[in-house]
């Protein structure tokens, strides 16, 4: 079995971004951006333009969303409709 011993840094693959190894920056970039749209297309926008935050306008100000408060009601909504019997009991 040739090459079985070898270890895959980076290549040609969906599932690892390319390896930057301190040279030619502008080539690497440019296949960075093409392996981070290749699975999301937003996901380059939040490398040029930082991530999007929902926010609350409270008093004409804008204030970032608990994220966490959020999420943990969501799954005590999500824990309470598993314990019902029946779809008619979420009336």
């Amino acid at each position: 079995m040739v090459g079985s011993n070898q270890t895959f840094a980076e290549g040609a693959s969906i599932n690892r971004p390319p390896l930057f190894t301190g040279e030619n920056y502008p080539f690497w970039k440019v296949r960075m951006q093409i392996f981070l749209e290749s699975v999301d297309r937003g996901i380059w926008d939040a490398v040029l333009n930082g991530p999007f935050v929902p926010v609350n306008d409270v008093n004409e100000m804008q204030e970032p969303k608990p994220f966490l408060n959020g999420l943990l009601m969501k799954i005590g909504e999500l824990n309470m409709m598993l314990k019902l019997e029946t779809s008619y009991h979420l009336l």
